[in-house]
């Protein structure tokens, strides 16, 4: 795998730049030699694996200005057992 820009950093660190694809191609990569069918995965993969994860699934986004209201419905009070309301989205309602 070819990284966009490596550069060097002290104490003998390097800062290397992926694009979104190359990031997906290195996690696919990682996430096979961290989590094997059989077997036990390489340390360095999963630590790796588990750090960029980590941070990765830190990151949000405000939602677009046009997206729809978040619209949840408790249907619990007409008897049907409802054990966490499950978030749906709707548009406008069309006729």
């Amino acid at each position: 795998m070819k990284a966009s820009k490596i550069t060097k950093a002290s104490g003998g660190l390097s800062q290397i730049r992926l694009t979104g694809h190359q990031l997906a191609d290195y996690l696919r990569m990682l996430d096979w030699r961290a989590h094997p069918p059989s077997g036990d995965g390489q340390a360095e993969a999963v630590r790796m694996y588990n750090e960029i994860s980590r941070v990765l699934d830190g990151i949000t986004s405000p939602p677009p200005a046009d997206a729809p209201p978040l619209l949840v419905v408790d249907n619990g009070f007409i008897g049907i057992p409802s054990t966490s309301p499950t978030p749906t989205t709707t548009g406008t309602p069309t006729a």
